[in-house]
């Protein structure tokens, strides 16, 4: 893709996100000074339980980075894994969601891991963790079945939609990853669709990463223990992180409360990944906003929303900048002598 496409992409990107933004201005004006009051009334504790279970979702994903890492370096270690969640978590914002992966690619390079083996573990650790939202999904939603049909039961077709069409992305996601039909099919469908040849050195490129990431998949799957490994990090990582936002900040201290409020946050999770969206821009707040405003009061379903985004967006990419600058003052400080 050639710098013209990528402005245009980005220009398309924030766009959008302006419109969203636009969107949810017009949405809560009448009630945005509700969700302010209940913002304002959070105590000290209920922020550090906040900033903790941000900061747990990074050290589980961390943990993630740091398997991959130690298997290529073997002095890589746990707090280069952390480091590499807060270096993607800056860019994430930054790009959108569009660098996330490239920002992940090169600081595990700059760690000597080649880059080919780490865009296929990203991706194969992004086709995992859609596994464990689908799971976590799945479970909570089952055994808080009683509470989602009673609060729910009107759009309990839409959220059994949600799981078929989740179910969908991640079979795709694992017939990519495995399949080499599916992978001879795909790159027949875009020779076909590039009729004029413009596009046969990024088609090449694409299916040698595809064959790539086949072996590298293949070779996870064989590795049963690590499989189960990154399965159970990045369950752990929503269940422990960001499920518990709506929890803690609800202050319910009865634990079906909070299982109930972990089921509720999994289905806005699940649901969200399945809309197209730059970043899940929009479509996470509207649906973290639309499952809590039914069980609890539209002022503190707001907050919810609010402190959903801050907490999961906003606040690993202030310290991903912070690490950022730090590592760019060493840099020159290094490069000076």
């Amino acid at each position: 893709m050639g710098k013209e496409s990528k402005k245009i992409t980005n220009i398309i990107k924030w766009a959008f996100v302006i419109i969203i933004l636009f969107i949810i201005f017009m949405v809560f004006k009448d009630s945005y000074k509700d969700i302010l009051r209940e913002l304002l009334k959070l105590s000290f504790i209920t922020l550090i339980l906040l900033f903790a279970v941000s900061i747990i979702y990074n050290i589980f994903d961390g943990l993630a980075y740091y398997m991959h890492g130690k298997r290529h370096n073997k002095d890589f270690k746990i707090i280069d894994g952390i480091l590499c969640s807060y270096y993607c978590g800056f860019f994430r914002l930054a790009t959108l969601g569009g660098g996330t992966a490239v920002a992940g690619i090169y600081y595990l390079r700059n760690k000597k891991i080649d880059e080919v083996s780490s865009g296929s573990f990203i991706t194969i650790n992004y086709m995992i963790q859609k596994i464990a939202v689908l799971f976590n999904f799945l479970l909570l939603f089952f055994i808080n079945f009683s509470k989602m049909k009673k609060n729910y039961g009107e759009y309990i077709k839409y959220i059994y939609l949600g799981i078929l069409f989740t179910f969908i992305i991640v079979s795709v996601l694992l017939a990519v990853c495995l399949s080499k039909n599916m992978h001879m099919a795909l790159m027949g469908i875009i020779r076909f669709l590039d009729k004029k040849k413009r596009l046969d050195k990024y088609i090449i490129i694409a299916d040698e990463k595809l064959t790539k990431l086949r072996k590298d998949t293949l070779t996870y799957i064989k590795d049963k223990k690590l499989l189960l490994k990154l399965f159970m990090i990045n369950s752990l990582k929503f269940i422990l992180g960001w499920n518990l936002i709506g929890a803690v900040f609800i202050g319910s201290g009865s634990i079906s409360d909070i299982i109930f409020y972990e089921g509720v946050s999994s289905v806005a999770i699940a649901l969200a990944g399945v809309i197209p969206a730059p970043g899940g821009a929009g479509s996470t707040e509207f649906l973290f906003y639309s499952l809590y405003s039914i069980i609890t009061t539209k002022a503190i379903a707001g907050g919810i929303m609010v402190l959903y985004r801050v907490f999961t967006y906003f606040v690993p990419f202030i310290f991903g900048g912070i690490y950022i600058f730090i590592l760019k003052l060493i840099n020159k400080n290094t490069a000076g002598r």
